[in-house]
């Protein structure tokens, strides 16, 4: 048990309830994972998992109340996730995989100068958590030229936002796309997350999707 401990914290993560653990015991490819996201953010901080029961919980320790829909959220250095058993046959991915996906976003915020777009942010989380495989978009889902129009009411966010930063990792590298997001003062006009840019990317992405 001492020795799993170890892994944890050799990762710069802290648990408050210890039995979430053994939804990770066998999730090493994910802790992995976070290593790799460190090395490519450079960040170096800590980060706490709390566990809880219930969305309500979840928006007690938020301090802002959390759609139903919600499993895992981030606040400073701090992750809320409910118990995996909540959410477990809803196919949303592994415990470890879900956390990953608010360890990004922690990493996301150490590196900006201005706040991230929220197709920026929401993708690179996708593409860190490797979520952005099991998309399947469809040409009709892509209804905006500009992809900054999108926000969270809508309903395609998700997956806009995860095939763009894949789209743009294959074409620059994820690590061009992080370094842009750690010198850019003006997202809009960033030569590879700019608005025009990114016009070009949708289209692609429009004209290679399936009908």
């Amino acid at each position: 048990m001492m020795k799993d401990f170890r892994k944890f914290k050799d990762i710069g993560i802290n648990f408050s309830e210890p039995e979430v653990l053994p939804c990770l015991y066998k999730e090493d490819y994910w802790l992995e994972k976070i290593r790799t996201i460190r090395e490519v953010f450079g960040f170096k901080s800590r980060v706490n998992i709390k566990a809880v029961d219930s969305v309500e919980e979840l928006s007690d320790c938020l301090g802002v109340k959390a759609p139903s829909w919600v499993i895992g959220a981030y606040c400073g250095n701090y992750i809320f996730m409910l118990k995996y058993e909540l959410w477990q046959s809803r196919n949303l991915g592994t415990f470890a995989q879900v956390m990953t996906h608010e360890f990004t976003h922690i990493a996301i915020n150490s590196k900006l100068k201005q706040r991230c777009p929220v197709w920026l942010n929401e993708g690179l989380a996708l593409y860190f958590a490797e979520q952005y495989k099991t998309i399947r978009l469809k040409r009709e889902n892509i209804s905006k030229e500009d992809i900054y129009e999108i926000d969270y009411l809508d309903n395609c966010l998700y997956d806009i936002s995860a095939k763009a930063v894949e789209k743009l990792a294959d074409t620059y590298g994820i690590t061009a796309i992080v370094k842009s997001l750690g010198i850019s003062t003006d997202f809009a006009e960033d030569k590879i997350l700019g608005v025009e840019n990114m016009k070009r990317i949708l289209s692609e992405m429009k004209n290679s999707s399936t009908q």
